[in-house]
């Protein structure tokens, strides 16, 4: 899934914020459009691509799940369409600090911070060169710091993961 928005100030980016959390509750376009939210686009549009997990398996693929080859094919078109992955850091940066965004700006999210996110979605940021944003559960990431499980069906990222991927600079966590 994705959508493009405008961050001009920092109604903007309130705004921005809340149509992540509508879409992550499960709120429909139609109850956004009831809320009034202006489309009218003014300063630079951000093209959000929200991601859940990623397995090989293709019989755990679907409307949550996609390929690694999937994967990897959004980022190399973004990449070549010229679009620069930006996170959550460089759009306050843009709002509070008046650092501009890059010409086409697209932030590509992962939800829940499963093992997979790291098992693939991590190498492929290094290798395009991609920002990404993951939000991980902190239960889960406790959890599973504790056993070692590594499972790219249901586990979730460690702290050591965590820390490891933010070393890199190529991915922030929400």
């Amino acid at each position: 899934m994705f959508f493009t928005v405008s961050l001009r100030n920092k109604k903007n980016l309130a705004a921005l914020m809340m149509v992540m959390i509508l879409l992550v509750t499960g709120v429909t376009g139609a109850t956004v459009g009831a809320l009034g939210i202006n489309r009218k686009f003014e300063g630079v549009p951000l093209t959000i691509v929200m991601y859940h997990g990623i397995v090989k398996d293709s019989r755990h693929q679907g409307t949550y799940m996609i390929s690694p080859q999937l994967l990897e094919n959004d980022m190399k078109y973004l990449k070549e369409k010229g679009y620069t992955a930006v996170v959550v850091q460089d759009l306050i940066d843009y709002v509070d600090n008046d650092k501009p965004l890059p010409e086409k700006p697209v932030m590509l999210t992962f939800d829940d911070g499963y093992y997979n996110n790291y098992l693939y979605a991590y190498p492929l940021s290094l290798k395009y060169n991609m920002k990404i944003v993951i939000s991980p559960i902190g239960y889960f990431t406790q959890k599973y710091s504790e056993s070692g499980e590594e499972n790219e069906l249901y586990s979730h990222i460690t702290w050591t993961e965590i820390n490891e991927m933010m070393q890199s600079g190529m991915v922030e966590i929400q």
